[in-house]
């Protein structure tokens, strides 16, 4: 990791099938005439890997992937972008995807998860998985997760 980006090869997959399924999401919801459009980021930066949905002119929802190992410091990002998205822009809703090995129970990811749900009154929710998602449970999630807005 060089701090901003995503370098392995597990940590980019990640970040591709979330922005891709966000893209299929989106085009599912204009289809249907939904009123949740999406941007790829807000007007600050913040441009999640599965982008942000709007009600109108509201940005609602934002999905985000996060892969990290015993150490490294994708969780640090990952906080910068929730607290810009929900006290920044008043988001009702961050998503996150958390894999790698900081992802199993009890490891970083698992206690970062339940103290982002606690410190952000249940607007943020994070789904972790040590082995990843696959397209389907991605697809699945965000369907859910829209449902909830």
């Amino acid at each position: 990791m060089n701090g901003n980006t995503a370098t392995t090869v597990k940590s980019k997959k990640l970040d591709q099938d979330v922005r891709n399924i966000s893209k299929e999401k989106f085009t599912t919801l204009l289809e249907r005439r939904s009123k949740i459009p999406t941007t790829s980021k807000l007007q600050t930066g913040l441009a999640p890997d599965g982008g942000v949905f709007y009600d109108g002119e509201t940005p609602v929802i934002a999905f985000e992937a996060k892969h990290q190992g015993n150490s490294g410091n994708a969780i640090e990002r990952g906080w910068n972008n929730v607290t810009v998205g929900i006290l920044g822009h008043n988001l009702k809703r961050y998503v996150l995807f958390m894999t790698g090995e900081g992802a199993k129970r009890g490891n970083v990811l698992d206690k970062h998860a339940i103290t982002l749900h606690e410190v952000f009154n249940g607007k943020v929710v994070c789904y972790l998985s040590a082995d990843g998602f696959s397209k389907k449970q991605i697809r699945a999630i965000m369907q859910y997760e829209l449902q909830q807005v």
